[in-house]
């Protein structure tokens, strides 16, 4: 069964018209034969909260993919070293957080190309994908982002756990989409988010799940997009409607994913 957007939007043949954007390069892929899934942590790092999340995982020895605002990795690099010693991967969500589509290619160009630097001077090794903020991203702003060495990736499973605020509601829905070769994004800014993350881990552990970094899934993917067409829009979990959210979503995503700096 072919799954997963999963992510990458990479050179390829075809394009799909959806609303507001044409979207080029969409890599096809099929269903891994391996039990795998990406889980993808955005926003961070926060000292409230992402160090939990790295101790649940490093406790299991499961590896995961964080998507790290610049200002934030420039105001904590500590847990930035920590995520690179203990061999997380790490990639680029934009320097401040902003809505790309909304930006010059001048600024897209500052917002990615700041954070590369600064993750790769903190940990010597360069990002190589970006998560876009509040689902932000066209034709333009992929180009742009290719110009700087950054592919545009997606996912698959998106419980807004950002807007939700409720525990149970993550654990649900990421346990009942949850299949061989998804990509999960979560929030490692929200204590909700922290508190759903050993219940994924352990019951998708139970269930047969190898966990892999975006990157590896990606790899494995590749290899099986031979054949077949994905219907993406029946696969994946879009969460705002037309691709593009108006700005007054942009604007209520922004806050609500504001994080929570306060020592619980």
């Amino acid at each position: 069964m072919i799954h997963a957007l999963a992510a990458v939007i990479a050179f390829m043949t075809f394009s799909l018209d959806f609303g507001q954007v044409i979207i080029e390069d969409l890599l096809p892929l099929n269903t891994p034969p391996q039990k795998v899934i990406a889980l993808t942590f955005d926003d961070g790092p926060n000292p409230s909260t992402t160090p939990t999340v790295l101790a649940e995982l490093e406790k299991r020895k499961i590896t995961a993919t964080f998507f790290l605002i610049g200002i934030h990795a420039r105001d904590y690099p500590d847990i930035v070293k920590r995520m690179d010693k203990d061999g997380f991967e790490i990639e680029n969500h934009t320097w401040e957080h902003l809505f790309l589509p909304h930006c010059s290619n001048a600024t897209i160009d500052v917002q990615l190309n700041r954070t590369t630097d600064l993750i790769e001077k903190i940990t010597s090794k360069k990002p190589h994908y970006v998560h876009p903020p509040m689902w932000g991203f066209d034709k333009r702003t992929m180009a742009e982002s290719k110009k700087c060495g950054i592919d545009t990736t997606l996912w698959t499973i998106d419980p807004s756990d950002w807007q939700d605020g409720n525990t149970n509601h993550v654990v649900t829905y990421v346990l009942s989409r949850a299949s061989a070769g998804d990509i999960v994004l979560l929030h490692d800014i929200h204590p909700t988010t922290v508190a759903a993350v050993p219940i994924i881990l352990d019951s998708l552990s139970k269930k047969g799940f190898k966990f892999v970094t975006v990157s590896e899934l990606l790899k494995i993917d590749q290899k099986l997009a031979t054949e077949g067409k994905l219907d993406w829009r029946k696969k994946a979990e879009w969460q705002f409607p037309g691709l593009i959210p108006s700005a007054q979503q942009a604007e209520k995503s922004e806050t609500a994913r504001k994080p929570n700096t306060k020592k619980e």
